[in-house]
């Protein structure tokens, strides 16, 4: 998929490498926010439908990816400068939609949270306000092997846990990515753990109830990690919220088989085409 390359600043002296999707006839603009131990390749698959519909903006935090060679002297962020970039790219492409994957979602509702003039509604994946026993599980073993970069074993964590339902190529592809890592990465992530962990994910979830546009939440039916029924608790924070279940499909969604990525699809294609109306609060999950 033809896509423009473009290196923004961000952040004060930050540098992020960007793709522009443009779309021939849309004056509408989403911008993707990848999860942790992740970058912009992964929203491969969701580019193949959304791209269908607007223009769509990837790119890779300051920290890693393509924009790791970019920031040389680079040091962990914290959330809120996470949120920041965000926020600068939504300015800066004056993106009205927004979609983030797994723990950018807390990236993401940071910078909803400020309320960004152009956005008008935005959806989470594989996201929840909990960190229920296994997602603490997951953090307590992934603090282990981030701190001491054990490579191989973070790999193999990530493919028995949040990656268990994917296809044995991805999962080979997964593995490769996650022990190749600069310890950068490592570091930053064993970063956002600690800090959602030792603060309390009520602190930063409690920023939900300042987003003012509407929200679509998206879970798999056998993600153990941020579970569908998890996710509806955002609806005692959120104004105006959505919250559609994949079945069959766990914590890697579109990703995990045709079926699934179908259904993704079709959940958000219904939840962006629908402008600027408010839905109404379902509960499909």
């Amino acid at each position: 998929m033809y896509s423009d390359k473009m290196v923004v600043r961000v952040h004060g002296d930050l540098r992020v490498q960007v793709r522009f999707h443009a779309h021939p006839h849309s004056d509408s603009t989403l911008l993707l926010v990848h999860g942790s131990l992740s970058t912009s390749q992964s929203f491969n698959r969701a580019l193949g439908f959304l791209a269908r519909h607007c223009n769509v903006v990837t790119f890779d935090q300051p920290y890693c990816g393509e924009s790791r060679s970019l920031n040389p002297d680079m040091q962990v962020l914290d959330m809120r400068d996470e949120a920041q970039v965000v926020l600068d790219l939504i300015e800066h492409f004056e993106a009205d939609q927004l979609m983030a994957f797994s723990w950018g979602g807390v990236t993401s509702l940071r910078a909803l949270a400020q309320r960004p003039a152009t956005i008008e509604r935005a959806i989470f994946s594989s996201f929840s306000p909990i960190l229920n026993p296994a997602m603490l599980a997951y953090l307590e073993r992934g603090t282990e092997y981030l701190a001491t970069c054990d490579r191989q074993r973070m790999a193999q964590l990530v493919n028995d846990t949040l990656g268990r339902y994917l296809p044995p190529a991805a999962r080979r592809c997964n593995f490769r990515h996650v022990a190749s890592l600069d310890m950068l990465e490592y570091a930053q992530m064993l970063h956002q753990i600690r800090e959602l962990t030792t603060l309390g994910a009520e602190r930063f979830m409690v920023c939900a109830s300042q987003v003012d546009v509407p929200l679509l939440f998206i879970n798999g039916e056998l993600d153990e990690h941020t579970t569908p029924t998890d996710a509806l608790h955002f609806a005692d924070l959120v104004r105006s919220s959505e919250y559609v279940t994949i079945r069959q499909a766990g914590h890697f969604l579109e990703l995990e088989n045709e079926a699934a990525c179908d259904a993704v699809a079709q959940a958000a294609e219904g939840f962006l085409s629908a402008g600027t109306q408010a839905p109404r609060l379902r509960r499909t999950a």
